[in-house]
């Protein structure tokens, strides 16, 4: 995957985080694999495996599971501004792109 001309706005309070050109090589090959919309019955199944998940203890898992369950728009610009795209790096963004075109 190439790097697009025109890069997403940085952090606003992280800016500790230096991305490479080969962390934006695979950010936007992650954005590309992971960034589509997935029907409410499905992120609900992923939920309750989720949870089972949780009770047992087991957040790797759990994190692996969930991650493609797309993560509202405003939390995942929060987490971006605060931690950085690394943060945000395995999750379905989405709706988060969709709102804030820019962002991610």
């Amino acid at each position: 995957m190439t790097i697009p001309p025109k890069l997403p706005h940085p952090p606003r309070y992280n800016n500790e985080e230096h991305m490479t050109p080969q962390d934006w090589e695979e950010y936007f090959a992650k954005r590309a694999q992971l960034d589509r919309p997935l029907p409410r019955e499905e992120a609900e199944a992923l939920l309750l495996k989720g949870a089972a998940l949780l009770r047992e203890k087991n957040k790797a898992e759990y994190y692996r599971v969930t991650a493609p369950i797309p993560m509202p728009a405003a939390w995942a610009l929060a987490v971006k501004d605060a931690h950085g795209f690394k943060m945000v790096w395995d999750w379905n963004l989405y709706e988060a792109k969709k709102q804030y075109p820019d962002e991610f």
